[in-house]
């Protein structure tokens, strides 16, 4: 019978001091750009003369980054209130069939049966907290439509999840232009059959999809609407701008390897395509061969579920005895990346993998598994990354690094094709410009 253990009781977690410090560095770095655009955010929230409304689905990354091209828009998020007032008292209860209760409690007795109760439990829930709220949820947020009229509706990583799709739902209606924003790993590498149904999901939703490359616009094209655009990612030219002045004698050759969430967590995305027990494998090879020669190297754990993959790793080096490893939690790898002479990834759908695309850093990608990399994309990974699919490739890798040769294999051209177009300028200037254009369309104006 399997047992549950709350994971401060295997784990005491001690105070992270280097995550603590690189996040007060960070801060205090970042602080005067922030304030700045703070300070033009506050001034135009106060300015009256307005052009229209946005309603912000998801925020942050690109979109977050779009916003200080459209002071002259109200930044609104309709959900926040709409889902406060909805678990109050807005949901209309519903008996649940008790033939779904039945196939539940069978598929439970299968795969949990030391948790059967629990796994009821939670899909009685599901249906009692989301599913009996989304007639009231869905006419409510008409009624915002109706009230506010926005010019679009804007997501940072699209739509993944129920009431999201009931909002795009809701503004289709209407005509009202729906722009998804690339984030995380890109398609043209590797296949995710989980992107069909949320970024890439424009045969269900029209969807407006802004990608990063020219390359995963052609792969992808059969599941986005024709007015899909490859206008490149402004976060990625910002980094790219702020790597190109780091000089390379500044940057240490100290290691950053950041690992996989595992899938019994990260179940709705499967960033990688190897099972938890190969994973452990992974996990196993990099630390031995790092400890093997003796290099410094930080372990970032992934943010989905990161107190849990901290407590492993840190459970991990306290076995090996690694005197050289630290694990590191709390922030973004893109604050402390530029500090790193190399970098260890073991999946593609990361958002840190189009980030080192663009940094003049040396990464190795290690796979034990390659059967869901795309063919015709497969030489320019090779080209661009170190690509290893064992422990004795990653060990010369490793070695070659631990010698200075490791070659950073950074290319201008696989920028222009998988990351950003290198002639038209700032990305996010031409993503304002585009849907300016769209939302001019459906008012019938002329710009």
């Amino acid at each position: 019978m399997p047992e549950c253990h709350w994971i401060d009781a295997v784990w005491k977690n001690k105070r992270d001091g280097k995550s603590v410090r690189y996040l007060f560095a960070s801060f205090v770095k970042q602080a005067p750009g922030k304030i700045w655009k703070y300070c033009k955010l506050l001034i135009s929230k106060l300015s009256k003369s307005k052009n229209g409304t946005m309603f912000v689905i998801q925020d942050k990354y690109e979109v977050d980054l779009l916003r200080e091209h459209m002071l002259n828009y109200n930044w609104e998020d309709p959900l926040k209130r709409m889902f406060c007032n909805n678990k109050k008292n807005n949901k209309e209860k519903r008996p649940i069939d008790p033939l779904f209760v039945k196939a539940i409690d069978n598929f439970s007795e299968k795969w949990f049966p030391g948790f059967k109760k629990q796994v009821v439990e939670l899909f009685i829930s599901y249906h009692e907290n989301i599913l009996c709220g989304l007639d009231v949820f869905y006419k409510n947020f008409e009624k915002k439509l109706q009230h506010k009229d926005p010019d679009a509706l804007l997501y940072s990583v699209s739509s993944n999840r129920l009431y999201e799709d009931v909002c795009a739902y809701a503004a289709e209606k209407k005509d009202i232009p729906i722009f998804y924003f690339q984030h995380g790993g890109t398609q043209a590498f590797h296949f995710n059959p989980y992107q069909f149904h949320t970024e890439l999901n424009g045969r269900h939703i029209k969807s407006i999809n802004i990608l990063h490359s020219k390359e995963e616009r052609k792969i992808v094209k059969g599941n986005i609407s024709l007015e899909s655009k490859a206008l490149g990612s402004g976060n990625l030219y910002n980094i790219n701008s702020s790597d190109m002045k780091i000089k390379p004698s500044v940057r240490s050759r100290k290691v950053l390897y950041c690992p996989s969430p595992f899938n019994s967590y990260d179940y709705k995305d499967l960033m990688t395509n190897v099972p938890d027990s190969m994973l452990f494998d992974i996990h196993n090879d990099v630390l031995e061969n790092a400890i093997g020669l003796d290099l410094d190297m930080d372990i970032k754990v992934h943010p989905c579920d990161e107190r849990h993959t901290y407590v492993y790793f840190m459970n991990l080096l306290e076995e090996k005895e690694s005197a050289n490893m630290d694990v590191l939690k709390g922030f973004s790898a893109e604050k402390i990346l530029p500090q790193y002479g190399l970098m260890i990834l073991d999946y593609l759908g990361t958002a840190l993998f189009p980030v080192s695309s663009v940094m003049r850093i040396p990464t190795i990608i290690y796979l034990k598994d390659m059967s869901a990399l795309r063919q015709e994309t497969l030489s320019d990974l090779y080209d661009r990354y170190h690509v290893v699919r064992n422990k004795e490739e990653l060990k010369k890798a490793l070695d070659l690094h631990a010698r200075g040769e490791l070659d950073t294999k950074f290319s201008l051209p696989y920028i222009d094709k998988y990351s950003f177009p290198i002639d038209d300028g700032y990305p996010c200037k031409n993503i304002n410009n585009f849907i300016m254009a769209k939302i001019a369309d459906r008012k019938g104006v002329c710009v």
